[in-house]
C-alpha cells in the first residue's frame, strides 16, 4: 500500500474514533432507574404535555405526577421542550404500568402517555 494512503487511512481512523469519543461524552448522563419494593421497576414513559411544564423535574412537579398516576415518578430526560421521559416505581397503588398510563392520559395537561420501548416492524 502506498505510505501516502495509509497515512490518510489512519488519519480518518482517527477522525472517526475522535468524533465517537466526543459524541460519547456529550451525551447525557442516564438517570439511575427507580425500583420498587420488589426491586423491579413498575416502566418507562413518555410523556407530551400541552402546556410545557416548567421544571419537569421539579420534586413538587414529581410529587403531582405521582400522586395523580398513583406510583413515584422520577425524571430522566427531555426528548424535546414538551415530551420527557419518566421512570415510574413504586411502592405502586396501580397494579400495572398501563393502570399508571391511564391514569396520567387523565390529567389535562397531558397530549399522551405511551410506555417507552422498542417498537419492531411486523
Amino acid at each position: 500500500m502506498n505510505r501516502n494512503v495509509a497515512i490518510r487511512l489512519s488519519r480518518a481512523a482517527l477522525a472517526a474514533a475522535m468524533l465517537c469519543a466526543a459524541a460519547a461524552c456529550s451525551a447525557p448522563a442516564a438517570a439511575p432507574v427507580p425500583v420498587t419494593a420488589a426491586g423491579q421497576p413498575l416502566g418507562r414513559v413518555i410523556i407530551k404535555f400541552k402546556v410545557v411544564p416548567a421544571a419537569p423535574g421539579d420534586e413538587l412537579f414529581l410529587a403531582e405526577l405521582g400522586r395523580d398516576c398513583g406510583c413515584k415518578a422520577v425524571w430522566s430526560h427531555a426528548l424535546t421542550d414538551d415530551t420527557h421521559v419518566y421512570f415510574l416505581s413504586g411502592p405502586a397503588a396501580v397494579a400495572n404500568l398501563s393502570e399508571a398510563l391511564k391514569n396520567i392520559k387523565q390529567r389535562a395537561d397531558v397530549t399522551y402517555a405511551e410506555p417507552d420501548g422498542r417498537v419492531r416492524a411486523q
